[in-house]
């Protein structure tokens, strides 16, 4: 059964106090184009998080992105009493430089990067956790991947099956397109009172039979029709042998 390259798929951990979620989408592409984005606390995963999705994925573009959250209770923000400390400094200065400076309010001092000390997890801690917490994303992933190659197949074996029914009706007109050409051109000739030689008649007969003539092309459709089946049963990447197949298809049927 072939995998689709397009795929969606989320995984949430909790470690306390901490809840960590993993997202990965995946459409069309050649080649494995992965965008791998980490917070920057967990850059150090990162070579271990690329060999697993490597190990999983083998085409296709995808995106893959971690984020991270704080527990709501137990984990209260709390002022850096060291930044604070800088920052008034740095007012004060500003404040005797410049006559037109107004002191900070409260909410300036509260949006003021690093003043408020956030919660940060601890990365020895939740190191397994994250790459376990991928492994599903990428379980739950490749079940997505499968479930669309599922819809694609039956999608092509139910095409697949309708031109087969439409061969099955032509190749029994084949057998007598020569005597029918030959009855239609008779009947042409005896209404517009038009004598023609044998020879001629066999002539013109034999071109516009040769023209007709796709019990070729019929026969090949049929055999890219069976490789197409064959194909879809396969346990690997069969998206360019399809595309080929297609193209191959419609050389015959037109």
């Amino acid at each position: 059964m072939p995998f689709s390259m397009t795929g969606f798929a989320t995984h949430a951990v909790e470690s306390v106090p901490f809840r960590f979620v993993w997202e990965i989408r995946g459409v069309n592409h050649r080649f494995l184009d992965l965008s791998l984005k980490l917070p920057e606390e967990m850059r150090a995963l990162e070579p271990r998080c690329r060999e697993l999705i490597g190990a999983s994925v083998k085409r296709g573009k995808v995106d893959c992105a971690l984020r991270w959250s704080g527990a709501e209770e137990g984990q209260r923000r709390r002022i850096d009493a060291a930044a604070l400390a800088e920052l008034e400094r740095l007012s004060r200065e500003v404040l005797a430089l410049h006559r037109g400076a107004h002191p900070l309010t409260v909410a300036d001092i509260l949006r003021w990067p690093g003043v408020v000390a956030e919660p940060r997890p601890d990365f020895a801690a939740v190191a397994d956790p994250i790459l376990q917490s991928l492994a599903g994303a990428l379980a739950e992933f490749q079940a997505a991947r499968a479930r669309e190659g599922l819809r694609i197949a039956e999608f092509l074996s139910s095409r697949v099956a309708g031109i087969e029914t439409l061969l099955a009706t032509i190749r029994p007109r084949l057998e007598g397109v020569q005597r029918r050409l030959r009855d239609r051109l008779t009947e042409r000739l005896a209404r517009l009172e038009v004598e023609a030689t044998p020879e001629r008649f066999e002539q013109e007969i034999g071109i516009v039979v040769q023209r007709l003539d796709v019990e070729e092309e019929v026969d090949r459709l049929l055999g890219h029709l069976t490789e197409v089946r064959s194909a879809l049963e396969l346990d690997e990447p069969v998206g360019r042998r399809l595309d080929f197949l297609i193209q191959e298809l419609n050389r015959e049927a037109n």
